[in-house]
C-alpha cells in the first residue's frame, strides 16, 4: 500500500504543486479509508467485522443482509463496489470463484 502513495524524495522535489495536491488527497483518501472504514462505506465495515469471525465470508452472507434494505440490483453493485475499495486499500480481498471475502497477510497487519 505505501508503494501506492510513496513518492521518492527526488521526485517530490521536482514534482509540480499540482502533483503534490494530487498526492495529498490520495493519501487523505488511504488515511480515511485505513482509519474510519466505517464511516461512509458501512459494507466495508459489515465484511469486515465477519472476518473478525470467521477466515472466510461468502457473498452471500453480506448480499443477504442488504437485499433486505435496497434493490438485488443495488445491492450487488453495491458488493462489487466494496471490492474494489476492499482491495484497494489493503483490508481485504475477494475470491471470485469460491465467492468469498478473505483477510490477506497484509491486511491482517492492520
Amino acid at each position: 500500500m505505501a508503494e501506492r502513495v510513496a513518492w521518492s524524495a527526488a521526485r517530490l522535489r521536482r514534482a509540480s504543486a499540482l502533483d503534490v495536491v494530487a498526492l495529498a488527497s490520495v493519501a487523505l483518501v488511504v488515511l480515511v479509508l485505513f482509519r474510519e472504514p466505517v464511516r461512509g462505506f458501512p459494507i466495508v465495515a459489515s465484511i469486515l467485522r465477519e472476518l473478525v469471525r470467521r477466515e472466510r465470508v461468502p457473498r452471500e452472507t453480506i448480499l443477504r443482509d442488504l437485499r433486505s434494505r435496497v434493490p438485488s440490483r443495488e445491492a450487488e453493485r453495491q458488493i462489487d463496489t466494496a471490492v474494489d475499495r476492499g482491495r484497494w486499500a489493503d483490508l481485504f480481498d475477494y475470491d471470485a470463484d469460491d465467492g468469498c471475502f478473505f483477510r490477506t497477510e497484509e491486511s491482517q497487519q492492520r
